[in-house]
């Protein structure tokens, strides 16, 4: 329950993030997106076009999470944004890092650490890592974004 519940937030972040890409002139080509999304989804959708009036986020916001197993706290979870660099380029970073506590520790220990690069307007993600140990099982894992050619590659 708490390995799903880890990735599928990490998961919706990053998709959430990665929706949007900006064409030519500028302007948001969202109908073929918004198309193949459920119903109501769109709302939840960042318009890059709007980010410097309306930030998703501020500078160095921390937000910290419990996350529980029935009545039970079993983890914590801290998400950071920071101003960062990506390839001499202004962008933001997105770290997410996940524990167990010492009770969860004796059953399935976790110690997670997600960091994603997204541009600086947020209109698209750049890179993402992802350096799990989860019950005795360790991943290092990243997706290249390209937005040139609509690509991704994913290493293992």
């Amino acid at each position: 329950m708490l390995q799903f519940g880890i990735r599928t937030f990490a998961l919706t972040l990053l998709l959430g993030l990665t929706a949007l890409a900006a064409a030519p002139e500028g302007e948001v080509e969202s109908a073929p997106i918004l198309e193949q999304l459920p119903p109501g989804m769109e709302a939840n959708l960042i318009d890059p076009l709007q980010v410097e009036k309306n930030p998703p986020f501020t500078r160095g916001e921390v937000l910290h999470f419990k996350l529980g197993w029935s009545i039970f706290t079993v983890a914590s979870a801290s998400l950071s944004v920071s101003p960062a660099l990506y390839e001499d380029h202004p962008a933001y970073t997105i770290d997410l890092r996940t524990r167990t506590n010492a009770f969860a520790d004796s059953f399935y220990k976790v110690r997670n650490h997600s960091i994603s690069w997204i541009a600086d307007d947020v209109s698209r993600s750049l890179e993402y890592r992802a350096i799990q140990y989860e019950g005795g099982r360790e991943r290092d894992t990243q997706a290249l974004f390209n937005a040139e050619d609509l690509s991704a590659r994913y290493i293992n």
